[in-house]
């Protein structure tokens, strides 16, 4: 239970209160639904421990005139984020009658309401990067809520470096140093590689810097049997812009960007593979690292159409290395083998 995990470090009556009223609130996932003033200091106590371990995600509620229904109240599934990083995570949701004055209690890098999104991880909020999602900003909810899933998941293994405390400045030194400007966004169609064969040298000759094909990527390209080679194109484009930009600088702006150019090209953003599940396909879903000694997960690939027949249906397969800070493409632009094929 995730209130017993917070035992660790609970200490003062605001804290013990807190921890006798979680369980009987909230049952097996770790969601507070705060409902009063009170409630709104304790969090705010929890969220300021300095022995806290855990990410905290504030989910505020909407203000009626934004929702769609009566019970479109948040722009992200409480109970399904919570089930999706597993307890890893405390997810806090707050109604719109109370989000003045948890603005007002938690002060500017905490502050959300109106259906914004923040996440607060452990430590000092001053001296760490606490990323804040307003509602104009989640165009599509289960993208979102994905991306929210594995900044929890891969910051909790103290994996997620570009937004992890004290890894910060690192990472944006490296986008200072790193970003080519007009390189990505003034792409010409005529500039596209329009042949499978040439893919390899396009990708080396502009994007060395931040994606790496790697030999079975290369391999796949040569039986490739997909129709469209620009659309290929476009997705490695992706990858090493706004995708790339979102996962080194953060900040809502470059959210907003990589969501609206995946949905121009018609791609889509999930998961292939859970770790568990991967195990029943041999190595299908693992690629070598450039150590040669690692196996590294292809956990998320870019994806258009359903169809069984290669020449429609376009998947590419990749993972983000923390430590190159580079997206590793590992097949494309088949599917590769699961439950449905």
């Amino acid at each position: 239970m995730l209130a017993q995990q917070y035992l660790s470090f609970a200490s003062g009556t605001a804290n013990r209160k807190f921890l006798d009223s979680f369980d009987s609130q909230n049952g097996i996932h770790g969601i507070w639904h705060l409902e009063d003033r009170e409630q709104i200091d304790q969090c705010i106590t929890i969220l300021e421990s300095g022995m806290r371990l855990q990410p905290c995600v504030i989910i505020t509620e909407k203000h009626y005139k934004d929702r769609i229904a009566a019970n479109d109240l948040y722009a992200v599934d409480p109970n399904t984020l919570a089930k999706s990083v597993d307890d890893e995570a405390l997810i806090v949701t707050i109604p719109f009658k109370m989000s003045t004055y948890f603005c007002e209690k938690a002060g500017g890098e905490w502050a959300a309401h109106s259906g914004a999104v923040r996440i607060c991880w452990p430590g000092s909020r001053r001296s760490n990067f606490q990323p804040l999602y307003k509602l104009d900003d989640i165009q599509n909810t289960k993208t979102f809520t994905l991306l929210l899933q594995e900044c929890v998941k891969k910051f909790y293994s103290q994996q997620f470096a570009t937004i992890a405390p004290n890894c910060v400045k690192r990472s944006r030194a490296k986008v200072s140093s790193a970003l080519k400007p007009n390189v990505i966004e003034h792409y010409q169609e005529h500039e596209l590689p329009n042949k499978w064969g040439i893919i390899q040298e396009w990708v080396q000759a502009h994007f060395s810097d931040r994606v790496v094909l790697t030999p079975r990527a290369i391999a796949s390209l040569k039986k490739a049997q997909y129709n469209d080679v620009a659309l290929a194109a476009k997705a490695i484009v992706l990858l090493a812009g706004s995708y790339w930009t979102m996962r080194t600088a953060g900040g809502t702006h470059n959210l907003m960007l990589f969501e609206k150019e995946i949905c121009t090209l018609g791609l889509r953003l999930d998961r292939s593979v859970t770790e568990k599940s991967a195990g029943q396909w041999g190595d299908a879903y693992w690629v070598k690292q450039a150590n040669g000694k690692n196996s590294q997960l292809l956990d998320w690939h870019l994806a258009k159409g359903s169809s069984r027949d290669q020449r429609h249906c376009f998947r590419c397969y990749f993972y983000w290395d923390d430590d190159s800070q580079k997206v590793v493409i590992g097949s494309l632009p088949g599917h590769l083998r699961n439950s449905m094929t």
